[in-house]
C-alpha cells in the first residue's frame, strides 16, 4: 500500500521518460539527474551540470535563467524547471501526509483586488465575464464583496472593493487587512468622466504606495473602461490623455509589472480577454503553457492556437502571428460559438470539431472539445464532459497543416494535463 502511495499519479507521468517512472519512488526522482524528464537528453544534463545543476531538486531551485540562456533557449528552461518543481511539491505533500489530487482540486491562486471610484464599472465587468453577456445594471457595492471564479483548475478569489469615498477612506487607514496577500489588482478608471481623473489618480497612487509599504509587488492591470465607442474622437481624446498620465504616474512608482487596455462591457472579447490576462499574470504555469503552444504550432505549421476553459476565458495562447484586430475578431466569433447551448451540446455528445471560416480575414478556426483527466468525485458520465476547448487556427491554405485537428489535439493533450492539473501555484498566499 506504501509503495501505490508513492507512485506517479498519471499526470506526472506525462512528464517524465519511461525509465524514469519505472523507479517507482518520488522521493527517488527528486535526487535523480535532470534528464528523467522527457526531452531533456544528454547534452542538456552536460550543460546543467556545468552551472551545478545536477538533481531535479537543483533544477526546481533555479530562479535566474539569465546565465543560462546562451546554452539552452529560456522557454525550455522555464518548462524544465516548473517540472521540477511539480516533482518537489509532490514529495512534499506525500511526506506531510497530505493527498495530492484533494489539494490539487482545492488550490487556490490567492487574492486579487477590483478597485477603482464609483461608478466606474468594476461589478458589471465581472458580472458580465461570469455570464459572458453584457451586465450593464448592478447595486452599488457597499464596501467589500468576496467572490470567487475558477480559472485554470484554480480557485481565485476576487476582492470586489466600493469606490464611494466613505469606503476608500476605510481602505486606506487599514490597508492591511484590505490590500496584504495580493497577487494582482485590476484598477478601473471611467474615461467618459474625465473630471475625475485626477481624483482617480491620486487613489491609484495611494494604493500602490500601500502596497509598496507591505511588501507586497502584485501585477497592476488598469481597464481603461467605458470605452464604448472607439470611433468617438472626444472619447479617443479622454482615452489617450489618461493612459499617458497613468503611465507617467507607475513609472515613476517603479511598478515593474503593469498592463494597460481599453475595456467596455458592450465588447465582451476585449473584456474577457484583459481579465484573462489578469488571471493569467498570476498564475505561474501560463507561460510554460503558451511556450507549448508557441512549440505546437510550430511543430505542426498552425499559424494560431488558443486554451480556453469551457466558458471561453482564455488559459494561454500563441497568436503572435495575428494583429490585435485580427486576433480579437477571430475571438469574437469563438465566443459566439462556444457559448452558444446548441454548439455546446454537440460539442459535449459528438466529440467532434465544429469549424468556420472568420470574417474578414477568412481564417479557418477548429474549435475541439477538450477534457482533461482529473480525479473528480463525479459520476462517470460528468467526467466525460469535456472541461475545457482548445481551438487552432489557420489559413485556408489546404493540406497547410501536418496533422489534423483532432491528432493535434490528441498530440498536445497529455502536456496540457500535466501543467495544468499538477500545479499548485509556487505564489500561492492564502
Amino acid at each position: 500500500m506504501e509503495r501505490e502511495r508513492h507512485l506517479l499519479p498519471p499526470q506526472l507521468r506525462n512528464l517524465l521518460k519511461p525509465e524514469a517512472i519505472e523507479r517507482g519512488s518520488i522521493t527517488n526522482l527528486t535526487v535523480s539527474s535532470p534528464d528523467i524528464i522527457a526531452g531533456l537528453n544528454n547534452y542538456y544534463k552536460t550543460r546543467l551540470a556545468q552551472y551545478g545543476i545536477q538533481t531535479i531538486q537543483d533544477l526546481a531551485n533555479l530562479t535566474d535563467f539569465e546565465p543560462l540562456k546562451d546554452d539552452i533557449d529560456v522557454s525550455l528552461l522555464r518548462k524544465w524547471t516548473l517540472i521540477a518543481q511539480i516533482l518537489v511539491k509532490y514529495k512534499d505533500l506525500l511526506e506531510k501526509g497530505l493527498n495530492f489530487e484533494e489539494y490539487i482540486k482545492k488550490a487556490k491562486i490567492g487574492r486579487i483586488l477590483l478597485l477603482g471610484l464609483d461608478g466606474a464599472g468594476k461589478t458589471s465587468s465581472l458580472e458580465t465575464i461570469q455570464k459572458m453577456k453584457t451586465v450593464a445594471k448592478t447595486q452599488p457595492t457597499m464596501g467589500l464583496e468576496v467572490k470567487t471564479l475558477v480559472f485554470a483548475n484554480h480557485e481565485l478569489v476576487i476582492y470586489d472593493l466600493g469606490g464611494q469615498k466613505q469606503f476608500i477612506d476605510i481602505y486606506l487607514s487599514d490597508p492591511q487587512t484590505y490590500f496584504q496577500s495580493t497577487l494582482a489588482i485590476v484598477y478601473f478608471i471611467d474615461v467618459q468622466m474625465p473630471s475625475r481623473f485626477k481624483e482617480s489618480l491620486d487613489f491609484l497612487e495611494n494604493i500602490v504606495n500601500d502596497l509598496q509599504l507591505l511588501g507586497e509587488d502584485p501585477s497592476v492591470h488598469i481597464f481603461l473602461h467605458k470605452f464604448d465607442n472607439p470611433s468617438d474622437k472626444t472619447l479617443q481624446a479622454s482615452k489617450t490623455d489618461i493612459k499617458n498620465r497613468v503611465t507617467n504616474l507607475l513609472t515613476r512608482l517603479k511598478i515593474k509589472y503593469y498592463r494597460i487596455e481599453e475595456t467596455s462591457i458592450y465588447q465582451i472579447p476585449r473584456l474577457v480577454s484583459a481579465f484573462s490576462r489578469v488571471f493569467q499574470s498570476i498564475s505561474s504555469v501560463t507561460q510554460v503553457l503558451n511556450d507549448t503552444l508557441r512549440f505546437y504550432a510550430e511543430m505542426h505549421n498552425i499559424l494560431g492556437i488558443m486554451l480556453l476553459t469551457k466558458n471561453g476565458m482564455i488559459i494561454a495562447e500563441y497568436t503572435a502571428r495575428f494583429t490585435p484586430s485580427q486576433r480579437i475578431a477571430i475571438y469574437h466569433e469563438i465566443l459566439e460559438y462556444v457559448n452558444r447551448f446548441d454548439i455546446q451540446q454537440k460539442l459535449i455528445y459528438s466529440k467532434e470539431p465544429i469549424n468556420f471560416v472568420s470574417e474578414p480575414d477568412r481564417f479557418t478556426v477548429n474549435i475541439l472539445p477538450l477534457k482533461l483527466q482529473s480525479y473528480s468525485t463525479e459520476s462517470a458520465e460528468q467526467e466525460d464532459y469535456p472541461t475545457n476547448f482548445i481551438v487552432l487556427i489557420n489559413d485556408r491554405v489546404e493540406g497547410s497543416a501536418v496533422l489534423s485537428p483532432i491528432e493535434i489535439k490528441e498530440s498536445i493533450t497529455p502536456w496540457l494535463t500535466s501543467f495544468i492539473l499538477a500545479i499548485q501555484p509556487p505564489n500561492n498566499k492564502k
